[in-house]
């Protein structure tokens, strides 16, 4: 998913390169049933990259992989490329800072960009 310049000012949208997503995930995802969040999910660049890493630990990536993401239309196409790439992650449209700990249960790991804000 791809905004304009205003569009992701506006919205503090940082991408990530997968290259660092993998980096990251390879760091900080350390047992196949670690459950990994990514709090301002975007693309879904973190989510691919936990997914491979929770596969290579023998881990079950559908019940382990949480997003969460504010944007309609980004949340809408990240869903869609998730499922087509065969990464099965419950993805939350909701804005972080409203999301309590009972929506989301219990994370091991948090890996991602954090939901920068406008100021």
């Amino acid at each position: 998913m791809t905004l304009d310049a205003s569009l992701k000012k506006a919205h503090g949208a940082y991408y990530t390169p997968a290259c660092v997503a993998d980096f990251l995930a390879s760091w900080a995802v350390r047992c196949g049933n670690d459950v990994v969040l990514d709090p301002s999910a975007g693309a879904g660049v973190f989510l691919f990259s936990a997914h491979a890493v929770l596969r290579n630990l023998g881990g079950r990536s559908s019940q382990q992989l949480i997003g969460i993401e504010l944007l309609s239309s980004t949340y809408a196409q990240t869903d869609a490329d998730l499922r087509s790439g065969g990464v099965g992650a419950r993805l939350v449209r909701k804005n972080f800072f409203e999301v309590t700990p009972s929506d989301l249960g219990l994370v091991d790991v948090v890996i991602g960009n954090p939901p920068f804000i406008r100021y």
